[in-house]
């Protein structure tokens, strides 16, 4: 009787608790809109890393750790992937190694903590994104070398270190761009997702998420990161690079930099908000924060990680905390107004909020008016020139019949009949 009576209560959580929703997931992180403050400028910079001055530490990555600290992955020049932690919640950090124990032609590192305390990197390389996997987090070795393939995204130019999150149900999600092509620019990017049942073997979703072909935000976007919500819901950060999105080589000079946009099912991306940095801080520069990755800290904070570059000292990485409020602005009306132009799109949702329309001015019911007849143009006739006339002179003459006489006057006179002119 007690085998049968566990062997029930093993079947009732199995159906309330399926076997995919007990696993760890990524973390739920709340839902925006965000207000931003910034924690620490230059948090990671290249002379943590032995990198000549001048050069990048770009694309982080970060994971919370089980003691609370944090642990940043970087790109760092001529270095390859390079290690750092903080026990401050991002403001300094401290470097711990090197994942691959040198430059291996590894770039974008994107690291997800998994539930056995192992820690997977998907990483850009030149056929795609490898998956590298390490038991302590700091030691990588190659797990399935281009698990995403570049091949099956043709259009794009190589893939970027995607942005991956675990949905409640087990099932992964990831997301990224092309990369840029050095030496040209600034390109329009699309982003393109897949899913996946274990994180290593992917499927392409089909579509484009942002960018030319996608159904709302047709913009460029690139190396997003991903976030997921209690709900299942996902919100993007990437980097806009203000370039026509029809590929023409011209450049928007307003809104470019940090945006973030909501999407319920994870396809179909609106709502875009944008980062106006220099409001957030006066240290920062518009495009700063590319290339974002965001988590939360031990006590359930919403940090932003994203870089930027400065001539003479190098790339370097910045560290913001982010809460719901009342939002960062919506997408600058002009450059919005002139994407729409460009796509000959509606107003619409690219742009985040609903776009204003126009008071329509109400023009008066025109009056018809009969069509005139045309008349002909009269014909001028010439003044007749004046005649003279000719002087008729009379003539009288007389005419007898018998004894009676008779007198006739005219030009050519002549007597009636019986009469003899006299």
């Amino acid at each position: 009787m007690g085998r049968t009576r566990l062997i029930w209560v093993v079947l009732l959580l199995s159906a309330l608790f399926p076997l995919s929703q007990v696993q760890a997931a990524t973390p739920a992180v709340p839902k925006g809109p965000y207000d931003a403050s910034l924690i620490s400028y230059r948090a990671l910079t290249p002379d943590m890393f032995g990198v000549a001055s001048g050069q990048p530490v770009a694309d982080v990555s970060v994971i919370l750790l089980p003691n609370g600290k944090l642990r940043a992955y970087v790109f760092a020049q001529n270095k390859g992937i390079e290690i750092a932690e903080s026990a401050d919640n991002g403001k300094t950090f401290i470097r711990v190694g090197n994942a691959f124990g040198g430059d291996k032609g590894n770039g974008q590192p994107r690291a997800v903590a998994l539930s056995d305390g192992r820690v997977r990197l998907y990483t850009s390389v030149s056929g795609g994104v490898n998956c590298s996997i390490s038991s302590d987090g700091l030691t990588f070795t190659l797990e399935k070398a281009n698990c995403l393939l570049a091949s099956d995204y043709s259009e794009a130019s190589g893939l970027a270190g995607p942005g991956v999150v675990q949905l409640s149900t087990g099932k992964w999600k990831a997301y990224f761009s092309g990369l840029p092509k050095a030496g040209t620019g600034p390109d329009p990017w699309q982003v393109y997702s897949a899913s996946s049942d274990d994180g290593v073997n992917w499927i392409r979703d089909a579509g484009v998420r942002i960018g030319v072909g996608a159904s709302r935000i047709k913009r460029s976007a690139e190396h997003p990161t991903a976030i997921r919500h209690s709900d299942n819901s996902i919100t993007l950060f990437y980097f806009d690079n203000g370039a026509d999105p029809e590929g023409t080589g011209k450049v928007y000079s307003n809104g470019n930099g940090l945006h973030y946009s909501h999407s319920s099912d994870g396809l179909t991306f609106s709502e875009e908000k944008w980062f106006d940095m220099p409001k957030i801080d006066s240290r920062l520069g518009s495009t700063e924060m590319n290339d974002p990755d965001v988590l939360l800290d031990k006590d359930g904070n919403i940090l932003l990680l994203g870089g930027g570059f400065s001539q003479g000292f190098g790339g370097y990485i910045n560290v913001m905390a982010l809460k719901p409020g009342n939002g960062t602005a919506p997408f600058p009306g002009d450059r919005c107004l002139a994407a729409k132009i460009v796509l000959g799109g509606p107003p619409n949702p690219p742009c985040g909020a609903k776009a204003v329309q126009p008071t329509p001015v109400v023009q008066p019911t025109p009056v018809v008016q009969p069509t005139p007849v045309v008349q002909p143009t009269p014909v001028v006739q010439p003044t007749p020139a004046p005649v003279a006339k000719k002087e008729v002179k009379k003539i009288t003459i007389t005419c007898t019949k018998g004894k009676v006489i008779k007198k006739v006057s005219g030009t050519t006179p002549k007597c009636p009949v019986g009469y003899k002119k006299k």
